[in-house]
């Protein structure tokens, strides 16, 4: 069996019937004349639907905003333990897009003179998970990386199973980049996991990589069973034709893909070309690219829908004749987010392969969005059937409502209810009464990094406590306290941001703030609000970028988001002109500058170029070590070459002279935030927050070529190096009372030395001044690899760790050469334990 209806002969004849069927009902209607309304029996008809998700696309800025205000209510005595729940629910139900579903969940199929429309499912739930019977719990293979996963489908054969862990998620990014890799699943092979098995959300296959290549493609009688699969882009953009990606591509033929959760393609999460595929059980949601977002294409193929779930998609299903089509859609919901309508038909110019004649059957869906119904064009009428469906709106509500076998539907679902509950609920409206008093950390930020997964989980875990009774309202608030620190993942640093030095016997050591926080944000005192170009969208920048020009100043407003992922092409700003923004400013973070794709740098800086008070995020805040090690260990490591086809990229950038970076905040670039070369000078970074640059190799907050600058009242976190330097003479810098969060991957603030440029020297740069940081890591706080031609000077700091877990010529020098350069003096280390000056 495999899902399809019967041959041509036997849909024609049934065609036939049900044509004579409803003659003899309309006659029956015009003889009895205008009567009372059918009966309608109450009786539920499916199995409860449960919705199984794992993949979230919510802001975490505004979800940590939110907590922080509900504490802050809550112990205000502003909220009852009642209304907290409630919100706590709403939250994680807006993390879903779940609102309007769970609202008429009750009413998901209605039986009226002993017909029964929309969903009538039995056995497995309606977009899987939820007790999925038919699920795995190993396989032939089990893997947990990349590396394993690509060894075991070049090992793997027709019957063999690979099986990805439930508490495992794979990143593909790497592979596709630079190996320019896709998932192939040879004949008869099936991937799997165990997506609804003991409370499991399936194990997890994602790429950060936009490319115009499917994510997996599917060989004949392939199956991908049990997962959550996540593409790149969940949002409405506009890719202007080209890069369009999809998450599973068919084009053989036999292919099962059931009980997964698809995400964030652009074009489409399942791309069909084969013949006899079957699609049921998943959960297929936040495709919504403009002018494709698919939720299922059947491009000149044959396909079974049935028993899915749709969520945040622009077209549910769209089907091209190439040249015909077949199509058999049931038994699926729409949970109410649908952008543009739920089955689209077009007929493509160039010619297929498939057999069959036309025909698509919809029947026995129900559809919860006020979104367009169908788009059939010039599709034959006598080989469309759409019965049985049960639709939100009455039938004159819809754009062009009118098609075959419309009366043989039911209409007006939404009238179940009275009022939707929580339809109004948003959790921006939540996060807009946000004030900085409500902070649980002394950092402004707009730029979060976590397991929204995690998130969803602890704050699902929450609403259900809250709601017992005798719950622990001080467990309850730290719960709530742990959920943001989730979120913000400060961890060690959260003791030390209110006073980040140390006093040993009334000497001040480590990072001390002057009149302004450290990172900026809230207290900064040189915040613009205005300027000679004021933008809000990628256009008016990219417009007011073009035309400013020295002394001018490019205001962004606050509130502001433009994405720069679109744009393939490098900004430069000309001499002079400052980007401003005003973070810092009540509870304002700066406007949001950012791209999800490896394109480089962000921004092209001339001299003298000002960029203040801004959020500039990149695409890739991992550290990438698999990736390192396939590149640089083992037996046959790729090398440099290979290493450098994964994009690097920078958010600014610049071999001028005079670059000033104040309080902004920067993170989630490849190579580094920052960069500064060109034989340049007189730069200032001061009061940032730079934090997730730290692919394994590169991975720099600021670097340096041959420049040389003053870093001081910076925030550090989760960086390779947090300050970087290339070694040539003649460049150095100055840090001064910086604060280094405690997450790094290699040492803090570095110099390269003549070896890693490979010139035969042992130059590392020329003055390295450090003096009244504080370094939570307990990472090396600095490693210069060479000798200055001037001096390397480390005084006055805080660190973390003792100096004993340290080898000591690190930090001191290994012979004379170095004792004459070195100089390291009146420090404190062990804050870890108990601070010890070690003069």
């Amino acid at each position: 069996m495999n899902g399809f209806g019967g041959n041509e002969v036997n849909r024609k004849k049934f065609l036939l019937i049900a044509l004579g069927i409803s003659m003899v009902l309309i006659g029956g209607a015009i003889w009895a004349g205008v009567g009372k309304p059918a009966p309608v029996k109450r009786e539920k008809n499916h199995r409860e639907v449960k919705l199984v998700s794992g993949s979230f696309f919510t802001d975490p800025y505004y979800i940590r905003q939110s907590l922080e205000v509900l504490i802050h209510e809550f112990q205000s005595g502003q909220m009852s333990s009642n209304e907290v729940s409630n919100v706590l629910t709403e939250i994680t139900q807006e993390m879903e897009g779940s609102k309007r579903f769970l609202n008429y969940k009750s009413y998901l199929s209605i039986n009226k003179k002993d017909n029964l429309y929309g969903v009538i499912s039995e056995g497995a739930s309606i977009g899987g998970g939820f007790e999925y019977e038919d699920s795995f719990k190993t396989g032939d293979y089990v893997v947990k990386s990349a590396n394993e996963l690509v060894e075991a489908l070049g090992k793997a054969k027709s019957g063999d199973v690979i099986f990805i862990p439930g508490n495992v998620k794979i990143d593909m990014t790497e592979y596709m980049y630079a190996d320019q890799y896709a998932i192939k699943l040879q004949e008869g092979i099936t991937l799997a996991s165990d997506r609804g098995r003991e409370g499991s959300k399936g194990g997890m296959l994602f790429t950060s990589a936009i490319r115009a290549v499917p994510f997996i493609q599917a060989g004949v009688d392939a199956r991908i069973t049990g997962l959550r699969i996540q593409g790149p882009d969940a949002k409405q953009r506009d890719w202007k034709n080209r890069l369009f990606m999809s998450g599973i591509k068919i084009d053989q033929p036999g292919v099962t893909v059931d009980n997964c959760e698809i995400s964030a393609f652009n074009y489409a999460g399942i791309e069909v070309a084969g013949e006899t595929a079957v699609i049921r059980h998943n959960y297929i949601h936040d495709i919504q690219a403009v002018n494709r977002g698919f939720g299922v294409c059947v491009d000149g193929a044959k396909a079974v829908i049935e028993n899915n779930l749709f969520n945040n998609i622009r077209v549910c299903v769209r089907g091209i004749q190439r040249p015909t089509v077949y199509m058999e859609i049931r038994n699926n919901i729409d949970m109410g987010n649908t952008l543009e309508c739920f089955m689209q038909i077009e007929k493509s110019r160039s010619g297929g392969t498939l057999q069959e004649s036309d025909y698509v059957k919809i029947s026995n869906n129900t559809l919860l969005s006020t979104a367009q119904l169908f788009q059939t064009g010039d599709f034959p009428l006598e080989s469309l059937e759409i019965m049985d469906n049960y639709f939100y709106m009455q039938a004159d509500e819809y754009v062009d409502y009118e098609f075959p076998d419309v009366d043989r539907n039911a209409y007006g679902l939404r009238d179940e209810l009275k009022t939707e509950k929580n339809s109004d609920f948003s959790i921006l409206e939540v996060a807009s009464k946000h004030t900085p008093d409500m902070r649980l950390a002394n950092i402004t930020s707009r730029i979060h990094y976590c397991d929204l997964n995690l998130v969803y989980d602890q704050i699902a875990e929450l609403a259900s406590e809250i709601s017992e009774d005798g719950v622990l309202w001080d467990e309850v608030l730290l719960s709530m306290q742990q959920t943001v620190r989730t979120i913000e993942g400060y961890d060690l640093a959260y003791e030390y941001l209110e006073q980040p030095f140390v006093l040993v016997d009334g000497k001040e050591y480590g990072a001390m703030p002057d009149s302004r926080p450290l990172g900026g944000g809230y207290g900064y005192n040189e915040i613009f609000t205005d300027g000679d170009y004021v933008v809000e969208t990628t256009a008016e920048l990219i417009d007011a970028l073009s035309k400013a020009k020295e002394g001018e100043v490019v205001f962004i407003k606050g509130d502001a988001v433009i994405d720069l992922t679109v744009i393939a092409d490098t900004l430069t700003v000309n001499s002079g002109v400052t980007i401003a923004s005003n973070r810092g400013l009540n509870d304002s973070p700066g406007g949001l500058i950012y791209c999800d794709t490896f394109y480089a740098p962000v921004f092209q800086l001339k001299e003298n170029v000002r960029i203040t008070g801004i959020c500039i995020k990149g695409p890739d805040p991992e550290p990438r070590l698999e990736f390192h090690k396939r590149s640089f260990s083992g037996d046959n490591p790729k090398g440099h070459d290979y290493y450098f086809k994964l994009v690097t990229m920078y958010g600014l950038l610049t071999n001028y002279s005079g670059l000033q970076v104040d309080n902004c905040e920067l993170a989630g670039f490849s190579t580094g935030a920052i960069s500064i070369s060109g034989e340049s000078k007189d730069h200032h970074i001061h009061h940032n927050y730079i934090h997730h640059n730290q692919r394994n190799g590169l991975g720099y907050g600021v670097s340096h070529g041959k420049a040389i600058s003053l870093i001081e009242y910076n925030l550090f976190d989760y960086n390779r190096h947090d300050i970087q330097g290339s070694g040539e003479p003649g460049s150095g810098y100055e840090a001064r009372h910086n604060l280094q969060m405690g997450h790094s991957l290699s040492h803090c603030f570095d110099m390269h030395g003549g070896s890693d440029r490979g010139d035969g020297t042992s130059t590392a740069g020329g003055d390295i001044l450090m003096h009244h940081n504080t370094f939570l890591s307990e990472k090396y706080p600095y490693l210069i690899r060479g000798l200055p031609t001037g001096i390397q000077d480390f005084y006055m700091n805080a660190v973390f760790a003792p100096l004993k877990s340290y080898e000591r010529g690190y930090l001191y020098g290994w012979n004379a050469d170095y004792y004459k350069k070195f100089l390291v003096r009146d420090n404190v280390f062990d804050l870890k334990n108990k601070p010890v000056v070690v003069p």
